[in-house]
């Protein structure tokens, strides 16, 4: 599994990782995290600029082979 930027200590919101950050952590495309993301299969957070971020959380239901939806 590629390594994620870990969140530094005390920092008061939770570290959000890009599409491709989630696709490299989980070896499949970005465009299929996007597709998983718009069609609700995973949660993400719209930024005002449109673009997604994803949680860890997503991530490790995504290696535990299940989806956070």
């Amino acid at each position: 599994m590629e390594q994620l930027p870990e969140q530094k200590t005390g920092e008061a919101l939770p570290q959000l990782y890009t599409a491709e950050e989630v696709a490299l952590a989980v070896k499949v495309k970005e465009s299929t995290v996007v597709t998983w993301a718009r069609t609700g299969k995973i949660d993400a957070v719209v930024l005002p600029s449109g673009h997604r971020r994803f949680k860890r959380e997503v991530i490790d239901a995504l290696l535990a082979g299940q989806a956070a939806a």
